[in-house]
């Protein structure tokens, strides 16, 4: 309770920090507002649903002021996904994000007397409920910004144009672009990035490099060792239930996709292996 109470004083200095910045008191309430912001599920920061008569494209200095406060983190709308990205940017298109993350959870519970310890026990232990997974993308946004990474997304409409993927984090790395989707352990698919590889980029298809393979291939591991415990548990008793069959199922699928991406991977390495030895017999 002492620590809570601590971090509830810095989140009380860093509001007077926004308070000097805006006078007006909506820099301030855009930061208390990033916890809920991130729960809407929407593919931006909604500035008029926290600020009254407040658009993005009018507070752009404040919002930029918020960022190079350090206090926050921006994730900025990538509208090409491609290398390049800052040439891109949406600056009235963003995520906002808090810049610690045990700063983001006191946050996210102010209205408690003080931040339930059950809170970060379930968060260093990989079981927070899924309804809490905006944590996670605080944290991965916190690591990469920590690294010294710009914070890129992008949205795009899914094939019925009803609906739109999104791709939680796009960082540059020379002149390609790693494309990082945040689930927490009990997802299995992933659906954007998957959206993302086969979508087209000026006429030309994403192509999946070895180091993704590589990625999703260590994804597959991760998997792995979920379904063994998974099936441990299931065969303790000796029995399957309906509910462990209905399990069992999902596993066989999730094993078709791990087959999928060890496949991709054999194929790929071929293929690359043909063409270094090609390049190295022609020269």
């Amino acid at each position: 309770a002492e620590v809570d109470r601590v971090k509830r004083d810095i989140i009380r200095l860093y509001d007077k920090d926004f308070i000097r910045i805006d006078p007006t008191g909506k820099a301030s309430a855009m930061f208390k507002a990033i916890p809920s912001e991130l729960t809407r599920n929407s593919s931006r920061y909604q500035v008029a649903s926290v600020t009254e008569n407040g658009r993005a494209n009018r507070l752009l200095e404040t919002i930029t002021n918020m960022g190079e406060s350090m206090v926050v983190n921006m994730a900025y709308h990538a509208n090409d996904p491609g290398p390049g990205m800052a040439f891109h940017k949406d600056t009235s298109t963003f995520k906002m994000f808090v810049g610690d993350t045990g700063l983001f959870v006191t946050l996210a519970f102010w209205d408690k007397e003080f931040t339930d310890n059950v809170i970060y026990q379930k968060l260093l232990t990989d079981k927070l409920s899924k309804d809490l997974g905006y944590v996670y993308e605080n944290v991965v946004a916190q690591m990469l910004v920590a690294s010294g990474n710009e914070l890129y997304y992008h949205t795009f409409p899914t094939e019925s144009g009803k609906h739109r993927y999104e791709v939680d984090f796009l960082i540059p790395d020379g002149d390609k672009v790693v494309p990082i989707e945040v689930k927490s352990s009990g997802y299995k698919a992933h659906v954007s990035l998957d959206a993302l590889l086969k979508a087209p980029l000026h006429d030309t298809p994403i192509t999946e490099t070895m180091d993704r393979l590589v990625l999703q291939f260590l994804g597959s591991s991760q998997s792995m060792h979920d379904i063994s415990q998974q099936l441990v548990t299931i065969m303790q008793d000796g029995k399957i239930d309906a509910r462990e069959a209905l399990q069992l199922e999902q596993i066989l699928c999730a094993l078709d996709h791990i087959m999928q991406d060890i496949c991709k991977l054999k194929q790929t390495f071929s293929t690359a292996c043909t063409t270094n030895t090609t390049g190295v017999s022609g020269s």
